[in-house]
């Protein structure tokens, strides 16, 4: 929709249940629950935000602020403002208000960048946007990458009114995702119990699960208590390649009955495979069998070397191989842009297509560790990100803590936030090359496990291929 289109007096800056809106020094933070879209304005846009009620429109908010068009940050706050409005974040009586575009299935109900679309993470946060929560290390499977086999299963996991208190001091911050894993987090018997917690305190619930455990009721009960979509595992198109590299038989068909049961209970379903020497030739053929599945997306993850990820590396496909594949991916995505979409959560996709460029100032650091996230583990304990916990890095326990005093007195998130890879002492070879103000630098969890230097190389630069 473009600007002059737009008719303000039919916009009112309504604060429905199903938007996050979050103040932060620079400005505001908003969040959409139902797309998992995020956008920020600045101070500015947090005045009018502010000021605004139910009943009045955008140009009774100008006039009782004493803004016009000559007004200084008018046309920003426009532009930023038209943007909310085309994206269905601000409620509308216009003819293409958010509700008939959801009608008419116009618009995805997840976001082409989920779950890490979040504004410059350059910029200090008040508090964590999201969470990744470990509840269990027990699991049903026995796969050969998973990083919690090479840690004390035997953890005493925190209790539910533990974690109640927890989600109570995450709702406080105004954090806008939980995403429960574990280990298999269906194993715990208060997860429903948790979802709808979470979700009566205003927080998105995302789950990341084998898939196995869900029958039609399971999924039943999850979408009634609030949750909100689910990331399934499937590493094969057969169910030799995916139950072999699951180490269970008959898990490849559990799997793909708890994908259908998510999609009949209208729960959007992303699919994510880690790609091998083995399965790396039935890409094609999964992303097939998740279109015909009716998902909302597919992902691509990463074999990391903790845990059983130390044996796994050696069936790591090669850094040639992976920029393969992102070209496959690219694609694949022009092919199926309308029934599907891609996600990538490396930060290495610009160097085979500039749409995956970033278009923002230095330093630009994509990981989010420590930054916009953490996570916590089942025993409480609190990590940048679960590869940090994995490395043997933590920075907390919330049996003893509370999270705002974690996150703001933590010195090694606090050296994770001062990264700046524009400056002469870091990295002379990021320094020298060309892709320097668009790189992500990768994982820094995977660099420091390797380096022990937060600036260290992530060994999955693209740079030499």
């Amino acid at each position: 929709m473009k600007l002059d289109e737009i008719n303000f007096k039919n916009i009112n800056l309504i604060k429905d249940k199903n938007f996050i809106i979050r103040e932060e020094p620079f400005g505001v933070l908003i969040y959409d629950k139902i797309t998992k879209r995020k956008f920020w304005g600045n101070n500015l846009a947090k005045n009018i935000i502010q000021s605004c009620d139910t009943e009045q429109n955008v140009p009774q908010i100008f006039s009782r602020l004493h803004l016009n068009k000559n007004s200084k940050n008018y046309k920003e706050f426009i532009i930023f403002l038209s943007e909310l409005i085309n994206v269905g974040m601000l409620n509308s009586n216009s003819p293409l208000s958010f509700k008939q575009q959801w009608k008419e299935k116009k618009i995805s109900k997840l976001s082409n960048s989920y779950p890490y679309s979040i504004p410059n993470i350059t910029i200090p946060l008040s508090a964590p946007l999201f969470v990744y929560w470990e509840l269990t290390y027990k699991c049903n499977l026995n796969c050969k990458h998973c990083y919690a086999k090479d840690r004390k299963l035997k953890t005493k996991e925190l209790t539910t009114q533990e974690c109640f208190r927890i989600i109570d001091e995450l709702a406080e911050l105004k954090i806008f995702e939980i995403t429960f894993s574990g280990g298999e987090p269906l194993i715990r018997k208060d997860l429903l119990d948790l979802i709808r917690y979470a979700n009566k305190k205003g927080i998105a619930v995302l789950l990341t699960t084998n898939g196995t455990l869900i029958n039609q009721n399971t999924a039943k009960r999850l979408r009634l208590a609030g949750l909100q979509a689910a990331q399934v595992s499937l590493d094969g198109s057969t169910a030799k390649t995916h139950d072999d590299f699951r180490g269970c038989n008959g898990s490849f068909l559990k799997t793909i009955k708890g994908i259908k049961n998510l999609v009949r209970n209208k729960i959007p379903v992303i699919i994510a495979t880690m790609p091998t020497k083995f399965n790396l030739p039935e890409i094609s053929k999964i992303l097939k069998l998740a279109k015909k599945l009716k998902v909302q997306g597919y992902r691509i993850l990463e074999c990391k070397p903790f845990g059983r990820g130390k044996e796994a590396l050696k069936n790591v496909i090669t850094l040639k191989d992976y920029k393969n594949l992102l070209k496959l991916i690219i694609k694949e995505r022009q092919k199926l842009k309308n029934d599907l979409f891609i996600l990538l959560s490396e930060s290495f996709a610009f160097k085979t297509d500039s749409r995956f460029s970033k278009e923002i100032n230095n330093p630009l650091i994509d990981c989010p560790a420590g930054r916009s996230m953490f996570s916590i583990a089942p025993d409480g304990i609190v990590s940048p990100c679960s590869y940090f916990a994995f490395a043997g890095l933590t920075v907390g326990n919330l049996k003893k803590e509370r999270i705002k005093d974690i996150w703001d007195n933590s010195l090694f998130m606090k050296k994770l936030r001062q990264l700046d890879f524009s400056k002469k002492k870091n990295n002379k070879i990021c320094l020298s090359c060309k892709y320097s103000n668009k790189c992500g630098r990768g994982c820094r969890a995977l660099a420091y496990s390797i380096t022990k230097d937060l600036r260290g190389m992530d060994p999955r630069c693209l740079k030499n291929i």
